[in-house]
């Protein structure tokens, strides 16, 4: 039987890994401007966001919302570890 310490450590190194703050992004993302990016299509490297191969709308619409999105994804993680998309 696992002890809730240890399923909170699972947690935590889930939701900090690659994987998981990709996927806290595009939560973030839908969430707030209601486009669904791919995890395939976000990376991050040294705290910044990269959209890739998504349409110019959508580009545009997540650009204007960008600092509700960074609240978001800091609200998600827990941290400030993503802060800036570019």
């Amino acid at each position: 039987m696992f002890n809730i310490n240890q399923l909170l450590e699972r947690m935590r190194v889930i939701r900090n890994s690659d994987i998981g703050l990709r996927v806290a992004v595009q939560t973030a993302l839908k969430k707030i401007s209601s486009f669904d990016v791919p995890v395939e299509a976000i990376q991050i490297k040294s705290g910044k966001v990269f959209l890739k191969n998504i349409p110019t709308a959508a580009r545009s619409d997540i650009f204007i919302k960008k600092s509700r999105i960074l609240e978001e994804i800091k609200n998600i993680i827990g941290s400030e570890k993503i802060k800036e998309i570019a």
